[in-house]
């Protein structure tokens, strides 16, 4: 195997692109800047985008030293709030500059807590830097300043002069302006929509032709970048090359160990990249598993860690909500092995309280239309009913609870955690009532038992209730699906066949997918208890050999390898028992899924949605380890001599 040398020496910029600083008045030896493209990509820009999340561009920048050489690859976020609006379209109004500043440091805060060593802390992270700019020769950035008070535009974020000038304040609006300052100031509007009078003034009149690059002076955050995406790598291990970071019609290719991920022949051949390379395609099969495996296990736990912290979904999980470093070594430990999975992109979710209860409710983002990582809820309905009132409990605190029964002509169809929200009009007024459908008793198709969440309610209320009589007509009502930390395990359920079934052998995403319920609903033909499972697929490989052909381990590899050579090179029952554990992380596919529903986690503990399948991934890591390790030649002898006494026998 061919070592590979420690890459000391600084990284090329690729021909046709540039670093421009990040703070043009910095004399540091070392310095943070942007990569950008000479002459603009007509589909990518001049800059090369990571992503978009509700509120920050993060971009592909670098760590420079003196002499202009790149040390090391950053992502670069950068403030922005066009995507806001159209990710939470019905919760604008819970925001405003000061949450979102809040909400942005906090976020720096966790990020650094979480992985300090890829965390570089400017200080723009709590304080907004100036608003940068380009200019048109692409040469440099800069700082602009106002021609007629010799001072530097800045962003506004002085309520009281803002009022004074008759624009919106900072903290409580969505509004950002920029100002120079001085006893009668100016002001450049810079989010869309922003109010304009006789104090402002347009930005290109003010600025003149400069590119924007951080034009609000939004706060900013800077990391170690993970240069892999987890579809290319997962594409890579299966034999497939890189391309680079891609940036409108051709790729961003960066200098070092990435370089060598573009020769198939020789990743594929060894050169540092496998261990088990010259072992031929049983050797690497396993390794691609194990490798993949690994992968998968990192991701569930960095999933796990991050909500235990935060006790909030992310609602938004997806391939790219990940990436891969590789580490350099001058050791014979294959590359490949030295590479490390970390999170791109946290959770979006918010909480969102429920009156008169302490029980939260979960927004997701809108990233328009569907994906193929978020599992699809049952649609909220409205309609109206008559309510019979049962009983009201008394609990502790001056709280109560309400059981009753809703008739309705509505068709519903219900989750076992959605929740159910009653407007009920009394002799007292209107009042909004929560709870959750109750399902362990069998009642009539038109009719619903509730139950709703301790909360407190005037006496007044407390008093119509009781004297309501035997049922309260036209009560209105609606469900609202509950979307918890099991969509986040739908997610990486999905990135696990995209790891072990979609990366390599012809199998597209939504096939694969696609599968694996086909083969869950022949499960549930068979036999409901989770502890068969295993047994009960390979009584229907038995029966019908498709499967093999569809979902076997033949797909971990690009190469062409059948589904008869692959069940002999690689364990059947590690296979299989794999492909059962991605079946349970679907809610509610099987009786033995890991939830039963979208909503089924603990209130207080939203992490423990993972510790199964946690566990029992890492318990298929453990086996697939013991396996790599095996003498193969004498693997190979031992196959050789069954072979012989099938073809006898």
């Amino acid at each position: 195997m061919n070592a590979v040398v420690s890459n000391a020496t600084s990284l090329a910029i690729q021909q046709g692109y540039r670093v421009i600083a990040l703070e043009p008045d910095a004399s540091s030896a070392l310095r943070l800047g942007l990569i950008v493209k000479d002459l603009p990509d007509p589909v990518g820009g001049l800059l090369i985008s990571l992503g978009e999340t509700s509120d920050a561009s993060v971009y592909l920048g670098c760590v420079t030293d003196a002499a202009g050489h790149v040390r090391e690859w950053l992502e670069v976020w950068v403030q922005n709030l066009e995507n806001l609006e159209k990710r939470f379209p019905s919760h604008v109004p819970l925001f405003c500059n000061e949450v979102l500043d809040q909400q942005w440091t906090k976020r720096a805060e966790r990020w650094q807590a979480t992985a300090p060593d890829n965390f570089i802390a400017a200080g723009w992270e709590t304080l907004h830097p100036l608003p940068l700019f380009l200019g048109l020769t692409l040469e440099s950035t800069s700082h602009p300043v106002d021609a007629e008070t010799g001072e530097r535009w800045r962003l506004a974020t002085d309520d009281a002069t803002l009022t004074a000038a008759g624009l919106p304040p900072y903290r409580t609006t969505l509004f950002r302006y920029l100002t120079s300052g001085g006893e009668n100031p100016r002001f450049i509007p810079i989010t869309q929509g922003a109010p304009e009078n006789e104090r402002t003034v347009n930005l290109k009149t003010a600025l003149g032709n400069i590119i924007p690059i951080n034009p609000g002076g939004g706060l900013m955050m800077v990391r170690s970048l993970a240069l892999l995406e987890l579809a290319d790598w997962f594409s890579i291990l299966s034999g497939g090359t890189w391309r680079g970071i891609e940036h409108g019609k051709k790729p961003f290719k960066p200098e070092g160990v990435y370089r060598t991920l573009q020769n198939q022949e020789a990743m594929r051949q060894g050169a540092g990249h496998f261990l088990l390379a010259s072992q031929g395609r049983a050797g690497r099969m396993l390794e691609t598993f194990h490798l993949k495996l690994q992968t998968i296990c990192a991701a569930l736990a960095l999933v796990r860690d991050w909500v235990a912290r935060e006790q909030l979904p992310f609602l938004n999980l997806r391939s790219e909500s990940f990436r891969v470093r590789l580490g350099e070594t001058d050791t014979q430990l294959p590359f490949l092995w030295n590479s490390s999975t970390t999170l791109a992109f946290t959770g979006e979710a918010i909480a969102l309280p429920v009156e008169t209860t302490d029980v939260r409710f979960f927004a997701s983002p809108d990233v328009g239309g569907t994906s193929i990582y978020r599992p699809v809820a049952s649609a909220a309905v409205r309609g109206t009913g008559t309510l019979r009132v049962r009983e009201v409990v008394m609990g502790q605190n001056e709280t109560c609870v309400l059981e009753g029964t809703l008739t309705t002509q509505e068709r519903v169809t219900i989750a076992a955690n959605d929740l159910l929200c009653l407007h009920v009009a009394l002799p007292s007024g209107r009042v909004n009532l929560y709870g959750r459908w109750d399902a362990s008793e069998a009642l009539s198709s038109n009719e619903l038992r509730f139950r709703t969440f301790p909360g407190v309610l005037s006496p007044t209320v407390l008093t119509s209730l009781r004297e309501t009589g035997v049922a309260i007509p036209h009560v209105m009502f609606e469900t609202l699906p509950v979307l918890s930390t099991p969509c986040d395990l739908h997610a990486l359920g999905v990135i696990a066949a995209e790891a072990l079934l979609a990366s390599g052998g012809g199998l597209t995403l939504p096939k694969a997918l696609d599968e694996i319920f086909s083969l869950a609903a022949k499960v549930m033909e068979k036999s409901a208890d989770v502890s068969q499972l295993p047994a009960t697929i390979r009584s229907i490989l038995q029966e019908d050999p498709r499967w093999q052909a569809n979902l076997g381990p033949h797909r971990l590899l690009q190469d062409a390898l059948s589904p008869e050579d692959a069940e002999i090179l690689f364990p059947a029952d590690l296979w299989w028992t794999t492909i059962a554990i991605i079946m349970r992380c679907f809610p509610g596919l099987l009786p033995g899924s890991y939830c039963h529903d979208l909503g089924d986690a603990p209130a207080l503990a939203l992490e423990k949605v993972f510790d199964k399948p946690i566990a029992h991934f890492e318990n298929l890591l453990l086996r697939s380890r013991s396996l790599i390790l095996i003498d193969w030649n004498m693997n190979r002898e031992i196959r050789s001599v069954v072979d012989q006494l099938l073809r006898h026998a």
